[in-house]
């Protein structure tokens, strides 16, 4: 099983790092990361992107500011992703080492949606 997070951000750099930090942190690898930059003029998450150096990490730009709470930049990351399963996550999140691990554990049926709560 593979999963794709997909990630909007908005010139976010510090909680973006906590958030790939999280999933690299990850006991299970089966997962890909895509981030998708609501700023044309964002180079600081670009860096931050490219600083982790994994290939699991994929990041693209959006050719303008949609400024709608990430939903156009979560349907552009959802269009790109080749996975069965997906998850819509923020910026601003993070998960625990055992997230994936979980997640595969709880997929092995199939069930075509897995749904939990967030702790905040």
């Amino acid at each position: 099983m593979l999963v794709d997070f997909i990630i909007p951000t908005y010139s976010r750099p510090a909680p973006l790092r906590c958030m790939i930090a999280s999933l690299i942190a990850q006991t299970n690898p089966s997962w890909r990361a895509n981030v998708v930059i609501d700023n044309p003029e964002d180079v600081d998450n670009v860096k931050l992107v490219e600083s982790f150096a994994d290939d699991r990490i994929r990041w693209t730009k959006m050719d303008k500011r949609y400024n709608d709470w990430g939903h156009t930049p979560r349907e552009f990351g959802k269009q790109m992703s080749e996975c069965q399963y997906v998850i819509m996550t923020g910026d601003d999140n993070y998960y625990t080492p055992n997230f994936v691990h979980e997640l595969e554990l709880r997929t092995e049926s199939n069930p075509g949606m897995v749904y939990w709560d967030m702790v905040h």
